[in-house]
């Protein structure tokens, strides 16, 4: 994909996908010639995307994991917890995500009250919770 083709501030995208039509790599350039890649992308065995990693070899600037719920809806981004992260990035744990900056934000859905338990108890986060409210967003259909 190009933008101002011709031009001097022209921006290219190149997508790399896989044999199943997933997204696995972004790529851009300004030249057509030197290319940096943006972000690179993993899915579990049913297609939902597991984890992105942003500038992946060079920067190693932040690393997204995603899970799901058993009916295949988002349940969180990174961990409840920041320390708690599935994709242990930052922590030396002798795998290339230990090149990749702690997580700094967490997402975690709540489709019910009370619909998730940690299997495991966790000692409480010490960052403050930006908004400590919590809607729940309930199933439009049984």
């Amino acid at each position: 994909m190009v933008y101002n083709s011709g031009k001097r501030d022209r921006f290219i995208h190149r997508f790399v996908y896989d044999a199943l039509g997933n997204l696995k790599e972004v790529w851009t350039s300004g030249d057509s010639v030197h290319w940096v890649l943006e972000s690179r992308l993993w899915y579990y065995p049913d297609g939902k995307l597991r984890r992105r990693e942003i500038r992946p070899l060079d920067l190693f600037l932040q690393g997204l994991d995603y899970a799901y719920t058993f009916d295949g809806w988002l349940k969180a981004i990174n961990a409840e917890v920041l320390g708690h992260d599935p994709g242990r990035d930052g922590f030396v744990v002798g795998n290339d995500t230990s090149y990749y900056a702690r997580d700094v934000f967490s997402l975690v859905l709540r489709y019910y009250p009370n619909d998730y338990k940690p299997i495991k108890f966790s000692v409480p986060s010490l960052e403050a919770p930006i908004n400590s409210g919590v809607q729940h967003l309930f199933k439009p259909y049984d």
